[in-house]
């Protein structure tokens, strides 16, 4: 999770405590909601009464990170369109946005180029370099290293807790942490927010006295071999997808360790959703180095739940990183499953550190279509060549493609 240097201002936790005794629906950290808050105070981000408004969980446009950045750089939107770039416009994608791009522009933040991607969601290594250059923070970096020069400064000044995961896109909820954490300031200090948040709730003063320190070091882990469990932001969008189609992605989900390396041995998911035990014939588990799990076998319990376990004695996470586990599954064909739909909920983690408290870590909703993904069968296709040492251009293998429908 993303940590403040200090904390937010006290504005800021009472919009925290407020949200989490009126609202209780959004899945962010209680960090996200505190930077949201911050922005909010300081006018970066339109204030909102309830903190689902922020959607804290969804990824962030380089249209919407403009207006942040030129905020948090304490510059005003461009009067005029110039049109520097050829996808904006005055009116494209919407009459705000060339404003605070070309403003943003002008002064050296941005690059010129052919076109500015207002549509395109934002990477979380852009996003620190952005947020912490409008800031005014100066980072030496390399070009060919620029994404990890740039999150090594953030973790080191206790921006965010370090991550490897570069290209993976940036939640709105990340890009105000690191916001409020690079334009927190001196009047902005106190407490820190979980003990501001204890007292309101009657918690000891004494207790809280010995565990604070004067000092600026930014814990970034959350604690001793403990795992933090989330949704991951890669996890697939809801889609309508063919019956009897094989591997196809459909849940994936962050394991981020404190202070020491984890190993994760099992995950326990359940099927949810207007659905039955043919929906889904098999599970696995993948990791970006590729299959995690010891076979493609969903052992369903009573038809819903099952328990994948990780092969090679588990997935390490290092302490400070995070791993995503993608869930991969086998559709049942269109005669038992047309029209079905299911989610994918986290139930539990047996790991070798403690496991912080999670509850309704769910993906997004997929619906079987009314079409059967189609079989392709690879025959062979005549005979080969014996090609010699030395010689170019050989036929060593002919083979024909048929779809079944």
């Amino acid at each position: 999770m993303n940590l403040f240097k200090r904390t937010t201002a006290s504005v800021a936790l009472i919009a925290l405590v407020s949200s989490v005794f009126t609202t209780g629906v959004s899945a962010a950290s209680s960090d996200e909601i505190a930077a949201a808050s911050a922005l909010a105070t300081k006018g970066y981000i339109n204030t909102q009464t309830n903190v689902s408004d922020y959607n804290l969980d969804m990824f962030i446009s380089r249209a919407e990170i403009s207006k942040v950045a030129a905020n948090v750089a304490e510059l005003s939107a461009s009067a005029s369109c110039g049109n520097k770039f050829a996808d904006v416009s005055a009116t494209t994608p919407n009459n705000w946005v060339c404003g605070y791009v070309e403003a943003l522009l002008a002064n050296g933040f941005v690059s010129a180029n052919a076109d500015y991607n207002p549509n395109a969601n934002l990477t979380k290594a852009e996003a620190v370099k952005l947020m912490l250059t409008v800031a005014g923070e100066e980072v030496s970096f390399e070009d060919a290293t620029w994404q990890a020069d740039f999150v090594s400064y953030a973790v080191e000044n206790g921006f965010v807790s370090n991550f490897s995961d570069y290209n993976t896109s940036a939640t709105r909820g990340f890009v105000f942490s690191v916001a409020a954490a690079a334009t927190s300031t001196e009047e902005d200090a106190g407490d820190d927010i979980l003990s501001e948040l204890d007292k309101l709730l009657g918690g000891d003063d004494e207790d809280e006295d010995d565990t604070m320190t004067d000092d600026d070091t930014t814990t970034v882990v959350s604690g001793d071999g403990d795992l933090e469990v989330t949704l991951s932001p890669s996890t697939p969008d809801s889609a309508t997808v063919p019956g009897a189609v094989n591997g196809i992605e459909v849940a994936a989900f962050d394991f981020t360790a404190g202070s020491e390396d984890v190993t994760v041995t099992q995950i326990t998911v359940k099927r949810r959703g207007l659905s039955d035990s043919d929906t889904i014939t098999d599970l696995a588990v993948f990791t970006e180095a590729g299959r995690a799990s010891n076979s493609k076998d969903d052992n369903q319990e009573n038809d819903t739940e099952a328990q994948l376990n990780l092969n090679d004695g588990g997935v390490v996470v290092q302490a400070g990183q995070t791993v995503t586990l993608t869930i991969v599954a086998d559709l049942g064909s269109e005669t038992l499953a047309a029209n079905d739909e299911f989610y994918l909920e986290l139930l539990s983690v047996v790991s070798t550190g403690d496991v912080e408290a999670f509850s309704n870590v769910s993906s997004n909703t997929m619906r079987i279509g009314s079409v059967d993904a189609p079989t392709l069968t690879f025959n062979t296709n005549g005979s080969v060549s014996d090609p010699q040492l030395g010689e170019t251009g050989a036929d060593i293998f002919e083979f024909e493609i048929e779809g079944a429908n």
